[in-house]
């Protein structure tokens, strides 16, 4: 799926000089997070969030018909409209910025939101989860532990638990051990697994 289509478009803009109070009634009105500001020819000059309003605007005391630009954030990041939808989602998340304006021959034709993107962050977890960083094998288990839920791998046994969005081994020497057994140690369990396959024992790769 493409970008434009997980969007909103048209895209909600206001050129720029817009006032204040007429951006806030926009965002009002319409239920929205954040317009684009357009410059004369269309094309993005900037954002301006409901936090911009209230931190930049309200909190300086700033008038009501202050033009927007006094409180927008000018440095874009922008994406062009057929960019993979998953593409789009990774930019939100790199940049951890919650709207990604979609641009094509310098104007702005859509906008897309975290959580237009649902499906495809959805899909990021679960494409993290699926393989073990060891072996690459597609037999992660989920074992809950007297602290948290770890991820066994049935055909390397190595075990993992997720730290900051990331896959970090877990020690046997040290693990609490799953509430179950302790699936991970030796000798294994058989869990109807081709144990041939099963690679020796080692350090986890880099």
């Amino acid at each position: 799926m493409q970008a434009i289509e997980a969007g909103r478009r048209p895209p909600p803009t206001v050129p720029a000089g817009t006032p204040l109070h007429e951006v806030a009634r926009l965002l009002a009105s319409e239920g929205l997070r954040a317009v684009v500001v357009t410059d004369r020819e269309g094309g993005p000059a900037g954002i301006v969030t409901e936090r911009d309003l209230v931190v930049r605007g309200m909190a300086w005391n700033l008038p009501s018909d202050t033009p927007v630009e006094a409180v927008m954030t000018p440095e874009l990041v922008t994406a062009p409209p057929t960019v993979p939808a998953r593409f789009a989602y990774r930019l939100l998340r790199t940049h951890r910025i919650r709207q990604l304006p979609l641009v094509e021959a310098g104007r702005v034709v859509g906008i897309v939101d975290r959580h237009d993107l649902i499906d495809e962050a959805n899909t990021e977890v679960l494409a993290d989860l699926r393989r073990c960083p060891r072996c690459q094998g597609e037999w992660l288990r989920p074992v809950s532990t007297i602290e948290a839920t770890n991820f066994l791998c049935l055909l390397c046994r190595s075990c993992w638990h997720l730290t900051a969005g990331a896959f970090v081994q877990v020690e046997p020497r040290t693990c609490p051990g799953c509430t179950e057994h302790n699936f991970c140690r030796f000798p294994l369990i058989d869990y109807g697994v081709d144990t041939a396959r099963l690679p020796s024992p080692g350090p986890a790769s880099a």
